[in-house]
């Protein structure tokens, strides 16, 4: 349940970065969709 956790975190650093404009950290970051950060928010709550 640990790791999840973390993945869900990176999983939304990573979107945070992408849309700051910053480099990102995973080849997926521009790829995430409102209903994917809708389920990291409801699985980390």
């Amino acid at each position: 349940m640990f790791q999840r956790l973390i993945a869900a975190a990176l999983m939304l650093f990573a979107s945070a970065t992408a849309w700051a404009g910053l480099p990102t950290f995973c080849d997926r970051a521009d790829k995430v969709t409102a209903a994917d950060q809708d389920r990291v928010l409801r699985f980390a709550a």
